[in-house]
């Protein structure tokens, strides 16, 4: 069983297309929108705290650390900023390069030696690796051209994951440096572009989301599929496990005929029971939302 929470209506003027919860003792929610802006939630209240203006076009992707002092977007203008969450101050932009477009960006969970470290994906197939505090580029992988739409950090900040273009998984290990990295496994996870991915809070288990409507689970050590799951009519964008490690939910795009319809977001609970067997069960919750995806939703979640 799940109930819905609280709701903010308009939360932007247009579609968003990003969300990341610090969650932690300060708990605010920063979301990107079409409308080019960055604003920042109260996690417990849902009050607006800041405002951010300062891309020129649409943001893809907005990705906050832990105690949320700092964010980075990414746009459709190809730029990457860093964001003070306390002022709003612009701390610097960083450039990739004449290159490269930057699409998504991810910070890394642990600092090491002191450094912060975000990965930023591009469509000539690098990611690139930034201290977040100067904008200097510490490292580079490449996943031989192909145009990553996806990327993550596991929790323990060992492994970094991409979900490309052509539906191509990497799962990478990466050095106690973060600035060196080894591919663990390469997998052909699906058949369209991988839109969602997300590890589980234990960094065991990664989750895949494709435009093919499925949901695939590998276990990161071997690189073995455990389960996969089916039943989206449409592109499934994102995905989020729960910090007990038991449920996820996935996000998808719903795609209307009618050009004057506008298209609603329909949320699904895949709710997973883990046994040392593997997925013993799995049950499907489902709701929808209208008003243009400009809402953003609170999910209390329970398992009954």
């Amino acid at each position: 069983m799940y109930t819905a929470g609280d709701a903010v209506e308009k939360a932007h003027d247009d579609g968003i297309w990003s969300v990341s919860w610090s969650g932690g003792r300060a708990n605010r929610i920063v979301t990107g929108g079409i409308d080019q802006f960055v604003r920042v939630w109260n996690g417990d209240t849902l009050e607006r705290v800041l405002e951010i203006e300062g891309h020129e076009l649409g943001i893809n992707c907005v990705s906050v650390n832990e105690d949320a002092t700092v964010a980075v977007s990414t746009s459709l203008d190809s730029t990457v900023n860093v964001w003070n969450l306390e002022s709003g101050v612009l701390l610097r932009s960083i450039k990739c390069g004449p290159e490269h477009r930057a699409w998504s960006a991810a910070i890394c969970p642990k600092p090491t030696d002191g450094i912060n470290t975000v990965a930023v994906s591009t469509h000539s197939g690098a990611v690139l690796f930034y201290n977040i505090d100067t904008g200097e580029r510490v490292s580079e992988l490449t996943t031989r051209g192909k145009f990553n739409q996806s990327i993550a950090f596991s929790p323990n900040a060992k492994y970094f994951a991409a979900g490309a273009i052509d539906g191509t998984l990497h799962i990478f290990s990466l050095g106690e440096d973060k600035k060196t990295y080894s591919i663990l496994h390469k997998i052909e996870a699906h058949a369209m572009p991988v839109r969602g991915l997300e590890f589980s809070p234990d960094s065991e288990l990664i989750l895949t989301g494709s435009d093919d409507s499925i949901m695939n689970m590998y276990d990161v050590a071997q690189g073995n599929m455990i389960q996969s799951f089916s039943g989206h009519l449409s592109w499934v964008t994102s995905l989020a496990f729960n910090p007990k490690n038991s449920q996820f939910a996935s996000g998808v795009i719903e795609q209307w005929e009618s050009t004057f319809a506008f298209s609603c977001g329909i949320f699904y609970v895949q709710t997973c029971y883990f046994g040392n067997g593997g997925i013993r069960d799995r049950h499907t919750h489902t709701h929808t939302h209208l008003h243009g995806c400009t809402n953003i939703l609170q999910w209390l979640l329970s398992v009954f």
